[in-house]
């Protein structure tokens, strides 16, 4: 059996079973009060997101990376090559 956590609630979710998650599948949910949480919380970012083309996606999450190792260097944390 695999499981992944609720993206909401951290509650382990049969992957074979699961009745709630995102369009793109990236977002796993335990109950549909969970599911319904997630997307009030990032509703926004889901509109913004699904409007965007294939292109700006891509660039989106290029810039996303970038931001994220920049992130990870000021946190004390020696870089790993």
């Amino acid at each position: 059996m695999r499981t992944h956590p609720c993206s909401t609630c951290s509650n382990p979710v049969d992957l074979s079973t699961v009745k709630y998650y995102t369009a793109d599948q990236k977002h796993v949910f335990c109950d549909a009060e969970c599911s319904h949480n997630w997307f009030e919380e990032n509703k926004m970012v889901v509109d913004v997101v699904a409007s965007l083309s294939r292109k700006e996606k891509k660039k989106l999450k290029k810039l996303a990376n970038k931001q994220i190792r920049r992130a990870g260097k000021n946190d004390g944390r020696k870089e790993t090559k």
